[in-house]
């Protein structure tokens, strides 16, 4: 990216973000900043492009994906600091939301909203026919998925193709997550369609899952963890 482009604050004054509770968890879902969108996805060809050894990230990951990259000395410093800024925002107004709306505590190594960091690295998986991501859990306090790329394809496969349209779940392409049993009047999972430039922001520990598709498109999605820099005193 050009050195000479300035970024704005203007994401901080963002109205699109949305908490809801459809089970154990708080689940948040925003859009994000024009900005921030294309420094992750021109970064993320560039990477394809280069195929670094250092950056084929797939041996970190669940995904039964091909093309797997992690954003290892890939951003510029401008850059970054950009991704950092904005993720990390979205990250506190999660934890913020969640303790005020529900009341839910925060986990011990955040004491205050300035202790949550960004992890290194983030990742973008370019998924494509067939492929997918079976049940899992990430490491940290909380955890964001960040879509690039949702070709409208994938998602009339679930009115369209036989092998969907007359399934009472329909799930191609879609992202489920999964906290507790299944029980008489009880919801144990929800599932979320992925929408160009929207953020996703949930638990670490929640198990989620990706399903494969059939269109010959590609799903391209950045995630990434955020961490707890708070140290308890020994005797607290």
């Amino acid at each position: 990216m050009s050195e000479h482009i300035k970024y704005t604050d203007d994401w901080q004054m963002n109205d699109t973000v949305r908490m809801y509770r459809d089970f154990g968890p708080c689940i948040m879902e925003a859009t994000i900043s024009d900005e921030l969108y294309h420094i992750l996805w021109s970064n993320a060809l560039k990477l394809r492009e280069q195929k670094r050894p250092e950056t084929d990230h797939r041996k970190f990951l669940a995904g039964n994906i091909a093309e797997e990259y992690a954003y290892v000395n890939q951003f510029s410093i401008e850059e970054y600091k950009r991704v950092e800024n904005e993720l990390i925002w979205f990250a506190r107004e999660y934890s913020y939301l969640a303790e005020s709306q529900y009341g839910f505590k925060k986990p011990h190594d955040i004491k205050e909203y300035t202790d949550i960091k960004l992890a290194k690295p983030l990742w973008v998986n370019f998924q494509k026919k067939h492929e997918w991501n079976p049940p899992h859990t990430h490491t940290g306090a909380l955890s964001c998925v960040i879509y690039l790329k949702a070709p409208y394809d994938i998602n009339m496969e679930n009115g369209v193709n036989e092998s969907n349209k007359h399934s009472n779940t329909p799930t191609a392409g879609k992202i489920q997550l999964s906290y507790g049993q299944s029980l008489p009047y009880s919801s144990n999972s929800v599932l979320h369609t992925p929408k160009e430039k929207k953020i996703l922001m949930f638990p670490a520990w929640l198990e989620h899952q990706v399903f494969p598709f059939q269109s010959d498109v590609e799903r391209v999605s950045v995630s990434c963890n955020f961490i707890g820099s708070f140290k308890m005193e020994e005797g607290e």
